[in-house]
């Protein structure tokens, strides 16, 4: 088998295979995740053992920066606690792949035997080389705030493996809301809408209501989940950061991915907690339509836009004027004159009692 072998799930391996013929120094590490879970249970115990050789192989290709790196990032999970076994993990189904990680499906044994689905995001890459530092920061920095929340609309935390280096949280069955929405199959009434950005709306007010402040930093519709039940989880810390708390310290460049991005952030300037709103802004839009923001531009075209002739979407025809007003104050050019989550919650409540309150009187009218 040759380096940068890809498999796109494991219910084609062939069970036959042994652990034994794969060659640690020849198998790329997203083959080995997506395999393990497919192999005899013996089988898996082998390749247990074998994964440690084959980081040792990997590790060989890394610059000594990015090894130190590495080496700091497991050291800060064990001292916290929560590491589970990778070979405890039986990978199911690759559900998406990054410039540097790859998340699986996978099924982790419960406290009383019977298993739970999960969601592991394994770092790496076939080439180590491009492993870098701030890739490894990120991901310490994602580990280490999501260990810190519990919240219902935060996606939550499950544990950490240290070989490979990944991060086990809870699965989302409806996956992400940008699939969600583009789904023609899928169909949703305004009051399922109104949940879903309400949902997130809670979520993001928890990150940004803790002491000191967590800023997203890429809020869009596909860093957003949805459960069996249709709750919303916010996901993806990657680029999140704890706010400065000096306005001399506070964060600038850019984050995030342009169609979601606010001005500030475009242009390298000081930015605070209203980049994230301004996201929301964004969502709120995509939500009402089910529509690609900016579709077929370009991220020069959607900066020009954005920031030089300070365009923004057209708001969808038929939106409540409540609705579109706040569309339009979160994606405010002047942060300043952006709404706080919290009132941005408490406007989308209100929104959605009154919904409620509408259709049970209708009903009782019928």
């Amino acid at each position: 088998m040759s380096r940068g072998t890809r498999v796109s799930s494991a219910r084609g391996y062939n069970r036959r295979l042994s652990a034994d013929s794969l060659d640690p120094a020849e198998t790329d590490a997203d083959t080995m995740a997506a395999w393990v879970g497919a192999m005899d249970p013996k089988e898996q115990e082998k390749l247990a053992q074998i994964w440690s050789a084959a980081r040792q192989a990997w590790r060989g290709s890394m610059s000594a920066e990015v090894a130190e790196a590495l080496d700091r990032c497991i050291a800060s999970f064990h001292t916290v606690g929560g590491i589970l076994s990778f070979g405890d993990l039986r990978v199911t189904d690759v559900l998406g792949t990054g410039a540097f990680a790859t998340v699986y499906k996978a099924l982790l044994p419960g406290p009383a035997g019977a298993p739970r689905v999960v969601a592991f995001k394994k770092l790496g890459t076939d080439n180590m080389q491009a492993m870098s530092v701030k890739t490894l920061a990120d991901f310490e920095c994602e580990v280490d705030l999501l260990r810190r929340l519990d919240h219902p609309n935060i996606v939550a935390f499950m544990g950490t493996t240290v070989d490979p280096l990944g991060v086990v949280t809870e699965f989302c069955s409806r996956g992400n809301l940008m699939v969600m929405l583009h789904n023609e199959s899928v169909a949703l009434t305004w009051a399922r809408k109104l949940s879903i950005v309400t949902d997130t709306a809670r979520g993001m007010c928890y990150l940004h209501a803790q002491r000191p402040t967590i800023l997203h930093r890429d809020l869009k519709s596909l860093n957003i989940l949805l459960d069996e039940h249709w709750n919303t989880k916010v996901t993806d810390f990657g680029l999140s950061r704890f706010k400065a708390d000096s306005i001399a310290g506070n964060m600038t460049g850019q984050t995030g991915t342009y169609h979601w991005m606010a001005p500030e952030v475009i242009n390298a300037e000081k930015y605070d907690e209203r980049a994230d709103v301004y996201s929301f802004g964004i969502i709120l839009w995509e939500v009402y339509g089910r529509a690609i923001p900016y579709e077929g531009m370009t991220p020069v075209q959607i900066v020009a836009a954005v920031v030089a002739r300070r365009e923004r979407l057209p708001i969808p025809a038929g939106a409540p004027p409540q609705y579109a007003d706040l569309i339009a104050r979160c994606w405010a050019h002047d942060p300043a004159e952006r709404p706080q989550f919290s009132e941005v919650l408490g406007v989308l409540e209100e929104m959605l009692q009154k919904h409620e309150k509408s259709h049970k009187l209708r009903d009782r009218t019928v």
